[in-house]
């Protein structure tokens, strides 16, 4: 049938028609498995499968953040711990992962949204946020907090001196609700705080756009 084709068009050269035919091939191939990973991303999303490599990527995140704040020990610049001698290398390591690492967190956090609400609902996901974002929150402000507070602010390191600041950090912190001044008191467990308040806010809309109406957009 190709070889009737080609003759027809005057080609008479059917190896040139096949040959066309195989790099057509080798071009489309490629694009079409793609395009059948791309759908089985959101068939595994309505089958309640688990979405390897955003787990992945979540790990690498994490990995990720963790060496980013260990690299600003050591660079230019001031933060809670420095060391005496500073690189240039890895001042532009932490430049560079800072433009898109807390972001990336929060956009992986948005499909945590996305998968949690597909199989627990709105109340579930509420009530499992609340759990596994506001509880360690609490126990981090409580424990690591007034340890951070004093590493920051005394030398030398004395065991004595940090239990006494167990004792004596909440009285002279001021509790408050305002996101400038809870840094007194949250410190790097911002992002906690930050990621409860966005889901419950945003719980509203995202069960939206889970429903049939918000999948028509």
């Amino acid at each position: 049938m190709a070889g009737a084709h080609a003759e027809v068009l005057g080609l008479r050269c059917p190896p040139c028609y096949e040959d066309l035919r195989h790099r057509a091939g080798r071009v489309i191939g490629p694009l079409s498995r793609a395009g059948r990973s791309a759908r089985l991303v959101f068939v595994a999303a309505d089958a309640r499968e688990r979405i390897y490599w955003i787990d992945a990527l979540k790990a690498l995140v994490v990995v990720g953040i963790g060496l980013f704040h260990a690299t600003l020990v050591f660079s230019p610049g001031s933060w809670v711990v420095n060391n005496a001698e500073r690189s240039v290398v890895l001042g532009g390591f932490a430049a560079f992962t800072f433009q898109w690492g807390i972001a990336l967190m929060f956009v992986l956090a948005g499909a945590a949204t996305w998968f949690g609400l597909r199989s627990r609902g709105v109340r579930g996901f509420a009530s499992a946020r609340i759990l596994r974002l506001g509880l360690p929150l609490l126990l981090g402000i409580a424990i690591l907090s007034p340890l951070q507070n004093y590493v920051e602010y005394n030398r030398p390191l004395e065991l004595g001196g940090l239990l006494r600041n167990y004792v004596t950090f909440w009285g002279s912190v001021p509790i408050t609700w305002s996101p400038a001044s809870a840094y007194g008191y949250v410190y790097h467990l911002w992002f906690l705080s930050h990621l409860l308040a966005i889901s419950l806010v945003t719980l509203p809309i995202a069960a939206w756009l889970r429903s049939a109406a918000g999948r028509r957009l």
